[in-house]
C-alpha cells in the first residue's frame, strides 16, 4: 500500500507538472498571437528617409564579398555593431533587399524577446517562491507588457531600430543562463555560456555595459551575498566587465558626441535626472510618442529640471532601499532600470535627441518584469480574481489598440514626420525631414511649403535654405518651359534668370535662356550662356550649332567655325554641324 500511494503521488505529481506545461505553453503562444496583431503591420512599412537609406538602402557594403572584415571594422552610422550588420547583411542575401524583408526580420527578433521575456518572468516568479498558476501570470503580464507596449514600436517599424532588438535576445539569454548558474549548485557551463551570449548582446550594440551590476543585484535577492560573500561574487563578473569595458571604448571611438557648447553641463545633467522618469511617466501614459523628441534649439534656465530630477532619484532610491529586505525584487528592478537605461540618459549625446522611445526597449524589460510581479500579487487576491482579469484584458487591449496606431505613423516617412509636427510644431528636424520626403514623392510645392517653415524657425538652417532654391529653381524652370512653349519668350527668359540666381549649375535653365535670348535677337545677351551651355559633356549638338550662329551673326565668324568644329569632334558627322560649318567656310573673309 505504501508503494501504491508512493506511485500515485509521483503520478499526479507528474500529471501537474504536465498540466502547468501546457497552461504555460498556451499561455505564451497568446502573448505571441497578441504581439504578431499589434506588430503585423510592419511587414508593409516603407524605408524611412531617417538612418534608413545611409545605413540600408545606399550601403554596398552589406551586398559587397567582404561584409565579414568590413562589418567588424567599420564605424559607419557612428556605432559599432558588427552583428547587425550581418544580420542584415544575410537577410538581404537569403530574401532579398526590400523594406518589407527588413521589417519582418526585427518583428521575428521582437517575437524571440518576447518568448525570452515570458521565460525570464517565469524563472524569476519561481525564485520568488511563487507556485505555479501565479508564476504563469507574472511570466504572461509581464511579456505582453514588453511586447505591445506603444513604446517599442519605434525599435521595431523602424528598419534601423534592429540593432536594440537583435542586442536584447542574447541579452536576455545571457540573464537566464546566469540565473540557471545562481539559482542552484553553480553551473561553470551556464556561466561560460552567459559571458558568451552577453559578448554576443554587446557586438549587437553595446547598449547593456552595466551587465555586470545588475547580476550582482540579481545576486543579492536570490541571497547568494550570504552564502558566498561580495569579494568571490565580484570576481565571478569580471568577465563580463572586461567585455564590457572593451565594447564600450569601441562604441566610444565610433560615435560622435555633442560638443559641450552645442549641449552644455546643465543641459545633460537635467537630461540624465529627469530621462528615468520621463520613461516611466510614458511607460504609464504612452500618449503623443514622437519619433524624435528634439535638443531644444534655446538655451534655457536647466536648474529647476535638475533639482527635480535629482530630488526624484534621492527620494525613489531612498523608498526602495528602505523596503529592500521585505521587497527585495523591488530594489533589484529599481537598479537594473537605471544601470541599463544608463547609456542613453543623455550625459553624453550624440545626436539630435533630447530622449527616444528605442532607448526604453532594454530597459523597459525591468519595468515590465514588475508588472508581471505585481500582477501575480493581485491574482493572489482569490475574490477579486476576475476582476482584475477583466482589467487586465483591457488594459492589454488598449495597449494593442496604442500600437497599431503608432505602427501606422512609422509607414511611410510622409506620414511619420507629419505626425511629429501634429505633436510639436516647432520640431526642427521632423520640419526638415518631412520637406525631404514630400520633394522625393513628387510634392515640390509641399517640401517648398516646409522648407519655408523651417527658415523661419531656424534661419541659419543651411541645408535647408540650399534645398529650398533648388526646389523653387525647379519650379521655374518649368514655368520658363511652359511660357517658352507658349511663345512668350520674355516670360521665360526671366523665369529662367529667376532659376539661376538660385541654381547657376542648372544647365537646362541656362542653355534655355541662351536659345530664347537668340530667338529674340539679343545675341550678345545670349554667348555667355550658349557658352557654358555649349561646354557641358552632354551638350547637345543643336546647342553648339545655336552658339555657332550667333556668334556669327555677331561678325565672330572664326569662333564661330572653331566651335562647330569642336563639337564636330563630339559628334562626328553630324550633318547639321556639317553644313554649318561648311557655309561658314565659303562664306567671304570678314
Amino acid at each position: 500500500m505504501p508503494r501504491l500511494r508512493q506511485g500515485r503521488a509521483l503520478a499526479e505529481g507528474e500529471d501537474r507538472r504536465a498540466s502547468a506545461l501546457r497552461g504555460d505553453a498556451a499561455a505564451l503562444l497568446v502573448a505571441l498571437a497578441v504581439t504578431l496583431v499589434a506588430f503585423g503591420g510592419v511587414a508593409s512599412n516603407e524605408f524611412l528617409n531617417w538612418d534608413d537609406r545611409a545605413a540600408l538602402v545606399d550601403n554596398p557594403a552589406l551586398d559587397g564579398e567582404g561584409v565579414l572584415g568590413w562589418a567588424f571594422t567599420t564605424t559607419h552610422m557612428s556605432h559599432y555593431q558588427p552583428l547587425s550588420w550581418l544580420a542584415w547583411a544575410l537577410a538581404r542575401r537569403w530574401f532579398g533587399a526590400g523594406a518589407t524583408v527588413h521589417h519582418v526580420l526585427s518583428l521575428a527578433l521582437h517575437l524571440v524577446n518576447v518568448v525570452l521575456v515570458f521565460v525570464l518572468g517565469h524563472r524569476l516568479a519561481s525564485a520568488a517562491g511563487l507556485a505555479a498558476e501565479p508564476r504563469r501570470v507574472a511570466a504572461l503580464a509581464a511579456s505582453l507588457s514588453f511586447a505591445v507596449h506603444p513604446l517599442r514600436v519605434e525599435p521595431v517599424a523602424w528598419a534601423s531600430g534592429l540593432p536594440y532588438v537583435l542586442a536584447l535576445a542574447p541579452l536576455l539569454a545571457s540573464t537566464l543562463l546566469y540565473l540557471r548558474h545562481a539559482a542552484g549548485s553553480p553551473s561553470p557551463v551556464a556561466l561560460g555560456f552567459s559571458i558568451f551570449f552577453y559578448g554576443l548582446s554587446l557586438l549587437s550594440r553595446a547598449f547593456s555595459p552595466a551587465l555586470a551590476f545588475v547580476l550582482l543585484a540579481l545576486d543579492f535577492s536570490l541571497g547568494r551575498v550570504q552564502r558566498g560573500g561580495w569579494t568571490r561574487l565580484g570576481i565571478e563578473k569580471l568577465p563580463y566587465a572586461a567585455l564590457a569595458v572593451v565594447a564600450t571604448m569601441a562604441e566610444g571611438g565610433a560615435r560622435r558626441f555633442a560638443p559641450l557648447e552645442r549641449v552644455g553641463v546643465s543641459e545633460r545633467a537635467s537630461e540624465a535626472a529627469l530621462a528615468p522618469f520621463v520613461y516611466i511617466l510614458r511607460t504609464l501614459w504612452p500618449l503623443g510618442l514622437s519619433p524624435l523628441d528634439p535638443l531644444s534649439l534655446e538655451r534655457g534656465q536647466y536648474l529647476p529640471s535638475l533639482l527635480v530630477g535629482v530630488a526624484l532619484l534621492i527620494v525613489v532610491s531612498a523608498a526602495v532601499w528602505r523596503w529592500r529586505r521585505e521587497h527585495p525584487w523591488l530594489l533589484v528592478g529599481w537598479l537594473a532600470y537605471l544601470l541599463l537605461l544608463g547609456p542613453a540618459l543623455g550625459l553624453l549625446p550624440s545626436g539630435l535627441q533630447a530622449t527616444a522611445d528605442r532607448y526604453t526597449y532594454l530597459p523597459g524589460v525591468t519595468l515590465a518584469l514588475g508588472i508581471g510581479g505585481g500582477a501575480a500579487r493581485l491574482w493572489a487576491d482569490r475574490p477579486r480574481r476576475r476582476g482584475w482579469a477583466i482589467v487586465g484584458v483591457a488594459l492589454a487591449a488598449v495597449l494593442v489598440g496604442l500600437t497599431l496606431r503608432q505602427v501606422r505613423f512609422w509607414k511611410d516617412s510622409v506620414t511619420l514626420w507629419t505626425h511629429a509636427l501634429a505633436l510639436d510644431a516647432r520640431n526642427d528636424v521632423a520640419l526638415y525631414n518631412l520637406a525631404h520626403a514630400l520633394a522625393e514623392k513628387g510634392d515640390a510645392a509641399g517640401a517648398e511649403t516646409q522648407y519655408r517653415r523651417l527658415l523661419e524657425l531656424v534661419p541659419d538652417h543651411e541645408l535647408g535654405r540650399r534645398n529650398l532654391a533648388l526646389l523653387e529653381a525647379a519650379r521655374f524652370e518649368r514655368e520658363g518651359n511652359d511660357r517658352a512653349a507658349a511663345g512668350r519668350l520674355p516670360e521665360a527668359i526671366e523665369l529662367y534668370g529667376r532659376a539661376l540666381e538660385r541654381d547657376a549649375a542648372r544647365l537646362h535653365s541656362r542653355r534655355s535662356r541662351g536659345m530664347a535670348l537668340a530667338q529674340l535677337g539679343r545675341y550678345a545677351d545670349a554667348i555667355p550662356d550658349l557658352r557654358e551651355a555649349a561646354r557641358a559633356p552632354d551638350a547637345e549638338p543643336v546647342v553648339a550649332g545655336a552658339l555657332a550662329f550667333v556668334l556669327a551673326e555677331s561678325g565672330r565668324s572664326g569662333e564661330a567655325a572653331d566651335v562647330l568644329r569642336d563639337a564636330l569632334g563630339r559628334h562626328p558627322g553630324d550633318p547639321r554641324l556639317s553644313r554649318a560649318l561648311a557655309e561658314l567656310e565659303r562664306r567671304p573673309p570678314e
